[in-house]
């Protein structure tokens, strides 16, 4: 049973639901926190320092011809650690930079380097 009214002050919300407590690690009337998985299927994963924000829209570089980048907006649907989880924007395979992004403009010619390749060098 869920309380469709959160609380305004601490955001937090009633759950009431019947669970196994083998070891007796919680009583009734505690409160804690509670994480529920969601699988995404087709979700790609960008880190959020790859990203810009702008004007409530989320942003890559992606890599196009001749090494010029791109701003493609992205639909984020979630977030995992330090990750978006993308639905729309880019698909398997796009190259995106992930660092100096700050320094790039629309049309900007780079010179990519492989993730991987760069994190061997480290």
């Amino acid at each position: 049973m869920i309380d469709g009214q959160f609380d305004k002050t601490t955001g937090a919300i009633t759950i009431r639901a019947s669970f196994d407590n083998p070891l007796g690690l919680l009583r009734s009337g505690n409160t804690g926190k509670i994480r529920l998985g969601l699988q995404h299927k087709d979700a790609l994963i960008v880190p959020q320092s790859a990203t810009i924000e702008m004007q409530d829209k989320v942003f890559v570089f992606a890599v196009a011809d001749s090494n010029k980048v791109k701003k493609q907006p992205i639909t984020i649907i979630g977030k995992s650690g330090t990750n978006y989880l993308v639905k729309e924007g880019i698909k398997a395979g796009d190259e995106v930079v992930l660092s100096g992004i700050d320094h790039l403009q629309e049309g900007t010619v780079i010179h990519p380097e492989k993730a991987a390749d760069k994190l061997a060098k480290n």
